[in-house]
């Protein structure tokens, strides 16, 4: 036999064992979800959400610049955490829709 027959056998060889390789372990299975897809065919509910998502980005950048800018904290405080409750009101909007 000459080295590029020999050569030959054994890339065939290595392709044969990568393609067992992959054989062994392709097991996995597509997961079934039991969520239901938002459905989004009610606009109010997006339009509202849209709004408040926003507001709480609006929120934030207001109350970060308030925190670099101001000596005290209080008012970026109070700004940023009227944000948080926007973002609440935000997620039970999403999360308890019926």
């Amino acid at each position: 036999m000459t080295t590029e027959q020999n050569n030959n056998k054994t890339a065939e060889n290595k392709e044969q064992q990568q393609q067992e390789a992959q054989e062994k372990t392709s097991y996995a299975v597509r997961p079934h979800h039991h969520y239901k897809r938002l459905d989004y065919s009610d606009p109010t509910n997006l339009k509202v959400r849209n709004k408040l998502n926003t507001a709480f980005i609006l929120l934030v950048i207001v109350g970060i610049t308030l925190w670099y800018t101001m000596d005290t904290h209080t008012p970026a405080y109070v700004v940023l955490l009227v944000g948080v409750v926007v973002k609440i009101a935000e997620v039970c909007i999403r999360l308890f829709r019926k």
